[in-house]
């Protein structure tokens, strides 16, 4: 039997990074099924997506090539390209089964003014929008707040979801990036809980004495250590951050969300090593089983 979340009953996934043993298909596969894991988020590679499938894994979302960049651009024939590319994969996958696909809205040119970013992201993504209308399948769209992000706030998204005006426009919930940012992350998911489409299970603690000493404006003048931390914030497992998780999948569940959350291991502490990195996948789930 698969885990899922104590509020709301979803299935409980993760997404697949990039260190050697989840590079391998077999272990992978082995590793999900061994802890009971309900689906895992893919990359664009076709093959292991395949892979999974063929051994009976759900897939959460399959990211779409480039994750978002390569649409985001004022060089028509580049964005030719990369529309091609992604109803390449949207086709593929669709036929597998996969009904989500994820990207984050990072522009190729940052430097740009953000609303002339805007304008190509629009320009950019409508004919993959419209094509996964057909498929009747749905993007998650991350607030990862990259470089020139584009979409990853209450007002851009607000933007965004106004301009398509499609049920195949969707968010990926990840309040781990809404705290980093300072945005309320509860409200968020109460103003935008009809449009998410997929829930990263990942969290971010807040370093309240670098906050009062150089506020979210300024970096510390001597960082502390570690990786996916900038500032006064630092990525976490699930329940190791600031997140309420129990109230926030309480108002997914009162707004009628049926997917699922796939735990984004993001964490200094573990993060590194095959014995952290699974012990760190471990603990999030029987957190997320209990929330």
């Amino acid at each position: 039997m698969s885990s899922t979340t104590r509020t709301g009953s979803f299935g409980i996934g993760f997404r697949i990074g990039w260190s050697a043993w989840q590079k391998d298909a077999k272990q992978l596969i082995a590793f999900a099924k061994q802890e009971k894991f309900s689906a895992l988020d893919a990359g664009p590679n076709l093959e292991q997506v395949k892979a999974l499938t063929d051994a009976g894994i759900a897939i959460g979302t399959v990211d779409l090539p480039g994750v978002g960049g390569k649409l985001i651009t004022e060089v028509e024939d580049d964005r030719k390209k990369a529309t091609d590319e992604a109803i390449s994969v949207l086709d593929a996958c669709a036929k597998l089964g996969v009904s989500r696909f994820f990207a984050c809205m990072l522009p190729r040119q940052p430097q740009l003014e953000r609303k002339k970013n805007q304008e190509l992201m629009a320009v950019g993504f409508e004919p993959v929008i419209r094509h996964m209308e057909k498929l009747k399948v749905r993007l998650a769209v991350e607030g990862y707040p990259g470089a020139g992000a584009v979409c990853c706030t209450p007002e851009s998204y607000r933007m965004a979801i106004e301009h398509f005006k499609s049920p195949s426009f969707g968010i990926n919930y990840d309040p781990s990036h809404l705290i980093r940012m300072g945005i309320d992350p509860l409200r968020f998911v109460r103003e935008f809980a009809e449009h998410v489409v997929h829930v990263h299970g990942k969290d971010c603690e807040i370093d309240n004495e670098l906050l009062y000493q150089f506020g979210y404006e300024q970096k510390p003048i001597v960082p502390a250590p570690g990786s996916f931390r900038g500032g006064a914030w630092r990525y976490t497992l699930p329940g190791h951050g600031v997140f309420s998780w129990t109230t926030g999948l309480g108002v997914l569940k009162d707004a009628g969300y049926k997917g699922l959350v796939c735990i984004e291991l993001e964490d200094q502490h573990f993060n590194g090593s095959e014995e952290g990195e699974k012990r760190g996948l471990v603990l999030s789930r029987h957190f997320l089983e209990g929330a």
